[in-house]
């Protein structure tokens, strides 16, 4: 919702100020502002999704968006440990047991996990954006 942010419209970044205020009674600073005090601005902005947050607590679709954007920030939360685990297995089983199968299994695993990790940054982008639009235009309407 910052003015320097391409993604909604002036006009719908004007409206979105003046449902706050009405709502919240929180000001959110003009384009002119926000330039001056950019970090208030932030400041602000989140104050203001945290009040929508709660206003929309009980709203079902944007509740299905929160827990998607959940279920990727733990996912890679398991991936961090998944690794470890994984790479502890394949040295494991290929010095101390001596599976080949089970080394195999998880150097397949060491790879699916080092992937989500990898990408996990570009998914929490996503569905947060995805959440986020969501709540501004549940919001909105």
């Amino acid at each position: 919702m910052l003015y320097t942010d391409e993604t909604y419209s002036g006009d719908f970044k004007n409206r979105f100020r003046d449902r706050v205020l009405k709502d919240f009674k929180i000001t959110l600073p003009n384009a002119d502002e926000e330039t001056v005090t950019m970090d208030e601005s932030r400041k602000r902005i989140a104050e203001s999704v945290t009040s929508i947050r709660k206003k929309l607590h009980s709203n079902a679709f944007l509740l299905q968006h929160n827990i998607e954007y959940g279920a990727i920030r733990n996912s890679l939360g398991g991936a961090v440990l998944a690794v470890i685990l994984s790479g502890l297995n394949v040295l494991f089983f290929s010095q101390y047991v001596r599976n080949p199968f089970a080394v195999k299994v998880s150097l397949v695993l060491l790879v699916a996990y080092t992937m989500l990790l990898a990408i996990g940054p570009w998914l929490v982008r996503i569905y947060g954006r995805s959440y986020a639009k969501i709540l501004f235009r549940e919001y909105m309407k």
